[in-house]
C-alpha cells in the first residue's frame, strides 16, 4: 500500500473515531442532563428552570411529539423501568464505547509503546470490554422486557392520532411497501432485528476475545482482528441511534427549507403527526445502513493498515 493510501485509511479511522466520540458526549448530555429526561439530574434541572424546560420542550415538539422525550417517567416523575433498564445505561455504553475505539487505535493488539504501557492498556481494556458487555445485556433486556413489553415504540405509543402502521415513511414507495410487509408489525420486527444485531455483535466480540486470551488460538485473521470487527459492528449499532437523530434535524431542516408556501404552512405541515412520524422512521433506517456501511468500511481499514504494517515489520 502507499503511504498516500495509507494516510487515507488512516484519515478515515481517525474521523470516524472522532465522530464516534462526538456522538457519545450528544447522547451523554441527552440522556442525563437534557430537560424531559428520565434522568433525575434532568428532572432536578427541569424542577429548577421549569420555564427553560418548558421553552425546550415546546421547540422539541416541532420535531417529535413531546411523549417520545417524556415516555420514560411516569406520572409522578420518577424513572419507569424502560428508563433504568435502557435509556440510563445507554449514557454508560455512550461513555466506554469511544474509549474502546481508541484502545484499538493506540495499542490493543499492536506492538507499540512499552511493554508496561501496552499491558495497562490491554487490562483497561479488558475491564472496559467487559462493562460494556454487561451494560449492552442490560439495554437489551430493557429494550424487550420494558419498551416493547409496555408497548412504547414511537410508532404505537407517541402519535394516537395516527394508525400504529401509518405514515411509516415520507416517500410514498416506501410507505406502501412498510403497508404490504405488514405495517406496524413489519416495522417492530425490524427493529427487533436492530437489537438482536446490537447484542449478538457484542456476544461475538466478547466470546472470540475470551476464547483467544485464554487458549491464545488464531484464526486465520488473527483473533485481536476478529475481535475488534465483532467490537465495531456492534459500537456502529449502537450508534445508528444518535445518526437517527442527526438525520431528523437534517430532515425537518429541509423539509422547511424547501416549503413554498409561507413559513406558517411549511411549520404547520413539517410538525403534523405524519410528516414527524415519516421522518422518525426513515431515519431510523436510514441511520443504521449508514452506521453499518461505515463500520463494515472501518473495518477493512484497519484490516489494511494492519496488514502494511506487519509487512514493515
Amino acid at each position: 500500500m502507499s503511504d498516500g493510501g495509507r494516510g487515507k485509511r488512516a484519515f478515515r479511522l481517525s474521523a470516524l473515531a472522532f465522530a464516534a466520540t462526538c456522538a457519545s458526549a450528544t447522547m451523554i448530555v441527552w440522556v442525563a442532563f437534557l430537560p424531559g429526561s428520565c434522568s433525575f439530574v434532568g428532572a432536578a434541572a427541569e424542577a429548577e428552570t421549569s420555564s427553560a424546560s418548558s421553552s425546550f420542550l415546546t421547540n422539541a415538539a416541532r420535531f417529535v411529539p413531546k411523549t417520545l422525550i417524556t415516555k420514560y417517567r411516569n406520572e409522578r416523575g420518577t424513572p419507569r423501568r424502560a428508563c433504568v433498564t435502557h435509556v440510563l445505561p445507554s449514557a454508560a455504553w455512550s461513555a466506554l464505547a469511544p474509549f474502546q475505539l481508541l484502545a484499538f487505535s493506540f495499542g490493543v493488539g499492536k506492538k507499540k509503546g512499552s511493554w508496561t504501557a501496552r499491558r495497562r492498556l490491554r487490562a483497561a481494556h479488558r475491564v472496559a470490554g467487559r462493562a460494556l458487555f454487561a451494560t449492552t445485556a442490560c439495554m437489551t433486556f430493557g429494550y424487550v422486557f420494558a419498551i416493547h413489553r409496555e408497548g412504547l415504540h414511537f410508532h404505537r405509543h407517541d402519535f394516537p392520532s395516527l394508525e400504529s402502521g401509518e405514515a411509516l415513511s415520507v416517500a410514498p414507495p416506501l410507505a406502501a411497501l412498510w403497508r404490504v410487509a405488514g405495517g406496524a408489525d413489519a416495522f417492530e420486527a425490524f427493529e427487533h432485528a436492530c437489537a438482536f444485531w446490537f447484542f449478538a455483535a457484542a456476544a461475538r466480540a466478547a466470546f472470540v476475545a475470551a476464547r483467544g486470551n485464554r487458549t491464545g488460538e488464531r484464526s486465520p485473521r488473527g483473533w485481536v482482528r476478529d475481535h475488534r470487527a465483532w467490537a465495531i459492528r456492534h459500537l456502529a449499532a449502537g450508534y445508528s441511534v444518535v445518526a437517527q437523530r442527526a438525520l431528523i434535524a437534517l430532515a425537518h431542516a429541509a423539509c422547511r427549507a424547501g416549503f413554498s408556501q409561507s413559513r406558517a404552512a411549511a411549520e404547520r405541515e413539517c410538525a403534523s403527526p405524519a410528516a414527524q412520524k415519516g421522518i422518525f422512521a426513515d431515519a431510523l433506517v436510514l441511520g443504521v445502513a449508514m452506521c453499518v456501511a461505515a463500520g463494515e468500511a472501518a473495518i477493512r481499514d484497519a484490516d489494511a493498515l494492519d496488514d502494511t504494517e506487519g509487512k514493515e515489520q
